[in-house]
């Protein structure tokens, strides 16, 4: 990440993480410019004296859920046999039951593969080790959930109730998904072990 100018400034918190992923600090810093990856956000863009909203979709940030105060999480909840569908369907190491292999993801495979050689019984208890250590957040006032489902159910009142809990008017024409159907390359022996094996999936609200 890159911090250019000095004038008309914006607020921007920094998260200062050590090389195995911990927290070490949070920052907070004004800035003119931000460039973060092929992402320029500017004055011309967002205003010199609009405030703006940066999000970043990432999956891991569910490790700083009770540990950022002032930001807010939307969690997103997906019926636990098609995103166990869409491990199996990514490829790679995903595909294994396994996180990439960084620093920050050390203990989450490392513990896996002690448990298991076999990769579709991985897949399910990579779904558990998450979502068993995100269960306790999702009643934080700082924590909207958002199923994935209700995108195709309901999506204006769900566009509405993101924008509430986000304090901005969000516009529904810009989100646009296609149901995925890679529940299809699930085996009969997946489905077994999602069975066996998924036992947040009632808690999460999605029955086997």
């Amino acid at each position: 990440m890159r911090v250019r100018g000095a004038a008309a400034r914006h607020r921007l918190t920094l998260l200062v993480l050590a090389p195995g992923g911990e927290l070490e600090q949070v920052v907070d810093v004004e800035v003119r410019r931000v460039v973060v990856g092929a992402v320029h956000l500017e004055d011309a863009d967002v205003g010199a004296a609009r405030p703006w909203l940066l999000g970043v979709k990432w999956p891991g940030y569910w490790r700083y859920l009770g540990r950022l105060p002032g930001t807010r999480f939307i969690g997103c909840l997906r019926d636990p046999t098609e995103v166990i569908a869409s491990f199996k369907a990514a490829g790679g190491r995903v595909a294994e039951g396994l996180q990439y292999e960084t620093r920050f993801n050390c203990d989450l495979n490392r513990d896996l593969l002690e448990v298991t050689g076999d990769p579709a019984l991985r897949r399910v208890l990579l779904f558990e080790y998450v979502h068993r250590r995100l269960l306790p957040h999702l009643g934080r006032p700082d924590v909207l959930v958002v199923r994935y489902e209700r995108w195709f159910q309901d999506r204006d009142a769900l566009m509405g109730e993101i924008g509430q809990f986000l304090g901005r008017t969000m516009t529904p024409g810009r989100v646009e998904l296609r149901k995925s159907s890679t529940v299809e390359v699930l085996s009969p022996r997946d489905r077994e072990l999602i069975a066996a094996h998924c036992s947040t999936a009632a808690e999460l609200g999605y029955l086997k």
